[in-house]
């Protein structure tokens, strides 16, 4: 999985009708797929010839255009930061975006959990040039927490009263076996794939002042499955003398 990296550049596609302004873009690029957003400055087109594309800057020293660069870029090399590796390492181009850009809150967010999650689905999916491997993924564990809350009887639960209990109970949950409604068992690593996508979504519902903490936050992955010991020399042997079938 390849690193996330960031440009910044005047985007002459999108100049202004009105003022003949051309407005700063920053994408966001990782494996393969790409999110810009509008960084709200913008440089007159006779200026072009001072933007700098090896430094994506402004050949001024006091350009407002450089500020706003460099507090986005600093937020950006930040993001690793403030998240685990693991959390860091899955967010898409769209969700590294809107953290270093802190995007305004989406008016009218459902208020019950359920909906809250089949909205951000169906927000996924007007998404460009995202994967349908990580669509499918976010389906999945989708479906599964769905799947928890019909069985554990949350349908009115609101997102801000998931509690970090309940987070814990979706990872047990995830891990048993319950014959009664056709459930298998996973194993610590599966589990834990489907807990990072859920937690994204409550990672987003936190970055929009919907609730103040994420309830998975001290939830432990297990995202590696554990090292199988190597064959002993007589195990080894043992495979080689055998007879063929």
């Amino acid at each position: 999985m390849k690193q996330a990296k960031i440009l910044f550049f005047p985007n002459v596609a999108k100049k202004s009708i009105k003022n003949n302004l051309i407005p700063i873009y920053l994408r966001v690029s990782k494996n393969g797929v790409k999110a810009e957003a509008n960084l709200n400055v913008a440089i007159e087109e006779k200026e072009l010839k001072n933007w700098d594309e090896f430094s994506q800057l402004h050949n001024s020293k006091n350009s407002v255009i450089n500020s706003k660069i460099l507090e986005v870029n600093e937020e950006f090399k930040g993001l690793k930061y403030r998240y685990n590796e693991e959390d860091y390492k899955h967010f898409t181009p769209q969700e590294i975006r809107d953290k270093i850009t802190k995007k305004e809150i989406v008016i009218n967010e459902p208020d019950l959990l359920v909906d809250y999650i089949n909205k951000h689905y169906e927000s996924l999916l007007e998404i460009k040039n995202l994967g349908d491997g990580t669509i499918r993924n976010y389906k999945k564990s989708i479906t599964h927490f769905k799947n928890y809350i019909d069985y554990t009887k949350q349908q009115k639960v609101k997102i801000k009263d998931f509690s970090p209990q309940m987070a814990f109970e979706f990872y047990q949950y995830l891990q048993k076996e319950i014959p009664l409604v056709g459930k298998k068992k996973m194993t610590d690593v599966s589990a834990s794939c489907v807990l990072i996508k859920i937690k994204a979504i409550f990672e987003r519902a936190t970055d929009h002042d919907i609730i103040s903490k994420n309830p998975f936050k001290r939830v432990k992955l297990q995202t590696k499955s554990p090292k199988k010991e190597p064959l002993t020399i007589e195990e080894v042997k043992s495979l080689s003398n055998l007879e063929p079938v």
